[in-house]
């Protein structure tokens, strides 16, 4: 744990194993796409345990400059009926939840009304702000 991402998948490599994969571990539902800039938090399959090298291994990983929470949280499941409660969530966790075809609008609930373009970087607030009338 707490190794590079990217050398970690390297040795695995190196010993055979070719199916890779892994997930934000935090649960924030983040895209990886610099493989150098994450650090493994921990795996599927416990390290020095025997697998066959077509087993797919799933590496947990935090940012370099995160912190490793205990165990992996996981990103809401699909949310079916019931709108799930996304409060404290990434604001990009309803992209994996809800249908695909379900589109939403982020605003800032601060007094700063900052632009949001980016959901991975925001949460939801634990309380909502109070309406506006229009």
């Amino acid at each position: 744990m707490g190794a590079g991402l990217r050398s970690t998948q390297d040795a695995a490599r190196k010993r055979g194993f070719h199916f890779l994969k892994s997930h934000d571990a935090p649960g924030r539902d983040r895209t990886q796409a610099l493989d150098r800039n994450r650090k493994v938090r921990g795996q599927d399959i416990t390290a020095g345990r025997t697998a066959p090298t077509n087993t797919t291994l799933d590496f947990g990983a935090v940012k370099p400059a995160g912190t490793c929470p205990p165990e992996d949280e996981k990103p809401p499941s699909p949310a079916g009926a019931k709108m799930p409660d996304f409060k404290g969530e990434s604001v990009k966790s309803p992209h994996a939840a809800l249908d695909s075809r379900t589109s939403a609008t982020v605003n800032d609930a601060s007094s700063a009304h900052h632009w949001v373009p980016i959901g991975r970087n925001w949460r939801f607030a634990p309380k909502p702000p109070p309406l506006t009338p229009l």
